[in-house]
């Protein structure tokens, strides 16, 4: 399974060492990453706001008998983008 991994910060990098980890796991994106990240998982240059490409890089960026299947995004970066703010308490 291929996982997008939505975000650059330390709790990416928590989420990115731990999922890599998984036996389902066979590789690991990050959008947009960090260095640490990269030592675990492939960056992409998309910005955690550029949905669209998001979802377009989750679509094609591989055949489509390999595409992404899971994506992780923290939920501080969800629910504010979406005008919510109960995230903030995390």
């Amino acid at each position: 399974m291929k996982v997008l991994l939505v975000g650059g910060g330390g709790r990416e990098h928590a989420l990115a060492w731990k999922i890599a980890q998984s036996p389902m796991v066979d590789t690991v994106f990050a959008a947009p990453g960090n260095p640490g990240i990269a030592r675990l998982a492939s960056c992409v240059d998309i910005s955690v706001d550029s949905h669209d490409e998001l979802v377009a890089f989750a679509r094609a960026f591989v055949t489509s008998s390999s595409t992404v299947r899971s994506c992780v995004a923290k939920p501080f970066t969800v629910s504010t983008r979406f005008g919510t703010r109960s995230a903030r308490r995390w």
